[in-house]
């Protein structure tokens, strides 16, 4: 008897997921789900899942845990839709940035007895500078020695969050534990900012007068600072992470606006000392951050004592044991 896993979502994230579980030592049965059927198949084509489930009543109706994976537009959506066909103790685990209005949702939405956790993974940094998305970008070790931001509801079932973290080692990133007021901060600043301030760019560039002779000049800089804005193709109204997270996506927003009115300043008054020391302190925090994302070399906060290894949890939570060895 093994879990039967369901992941609803097939782009990036979710194959990928699925590409880390293939691992045949551990007896996960993985029905994947998405309503793109040319993206379905190119998972199931690539190993990312075992079988596809048209029907997404189907495709949860015997799940243990279900994974979504979907734009965070879509979410309340698919809780609405899934929700009377989970079973009594499903574990459905969501990997989206939103927090708060995320497990609102689920609290409202899903039956007694489902455990909701949120599972955010981080993209490894050897992966960050790749140009796929989507399915095209699934990679077994998407998340290696990354970080999985976790939270649940403060009624969980204890056991949901060792499962988390369970996964997470087999994802093979480490569990970053925060409360729900503390992680939408960490991800209005880490994620949403990036695209908030590509997208006032882009505007402020192509809305000048000037943009049909600039755009022919406008080279690398303007290229990689655009980029994020590639990542928003399959939701459709991707601004929805923003508004659902106002507070902390108005506070990023304002320090970003302090820092280019500071910027400003500096060159109107021509003080060209301190302009310096504003760009090469920029300079230096972005050396220091990338060398320790790619070395993952982070102060740790305290691990949870006792973690289990690999296979001990879930075996127990769902109640399957592991294969044995050959």
């Amino acid at each position: 008897m093994g879990v039967e896993l369901t992941i609803i979502g097939l782009g990036q994230i979710g194959a990928s997921i699925g590409l880390a579980l293939a691992d045949k030592s551990l007896e996960i049965n993985r029905t994947g789900h998405d309503a793109d059927p040319d993206a379905a198949a190119r998972a199931q084509k690539i190993g990312a899942v075992d079988r596809i489930q048209r029907n997404i009543h189907a495709a949860v109706e015997k799940a243990d845990l279900v994974i979504l994976a979907v734009a965070a537009d879509l979410l309340r959506e698919t809780l609405e839709l899934i929700r009377q066909d989970l079973q009594p103790n499903t574990v459905v685990m969501d990997t989206s940035a939103l927090r708060a209005q995320a497990t609102a949702w689920a609290e409202e939405l899903l039956p007694a007895g489902q455990t909701f956790v949120s599972f955010t993974p981080m993209i490894s940094a050897a992966h960050l500078e790749e140009t796929a998305t989507g399915i095209e970008a699934a990679r077994a070790d998407l998340f290696k020695d990354a970080v999985v931001l976790i939270n649940t509801p403060a009624a969980s079932n204890p056991d949901a969050i060792r499962v988390a973290s369970e996964l997470a080692g087999i994802l093979g990133c480490k569990p970053l534990f925060a409360d729900l007021l503390e992680a939408e901060g960490l991800l209005a600043a880490s994620h949403l900012l990036p695209f908030l301030v590509s997208a006032a760019l882009v505007n402020a560039a192509t809305r000048q007068p000037g943009w049909r002779e600039a755009r022919k000049l406008a080279g690398r800089a303007f290229l990689q600072i655009s980029k994020p804005l590639l990542e928003m193709d399959g939701a459709t109204m991707f601004g929805q992470s923003a508004i659902l997270n106002r507070e902390n996506a108005v506070r990023v927003l304002n320090n970003v606006v302090s820092e280019i009115l500071t910027i400003r300043d500096l060159i109107e008054k021509g003080d060209s000392k301190e302009l310096h020391k504003l760009l090469h302190n920029a300079e230096r925090e972005r050396q220091v951050w990338w060398k320790q994302r790619t070395a993952a070399d982070w102060e740790e906060r305290p691990s949870s004592a006792g973690i289990p290894t690999p296979g001990e949890t879930l075996a127990r939570f769902f109640g399957f044991r592991r294969r044995k060895s050959e």
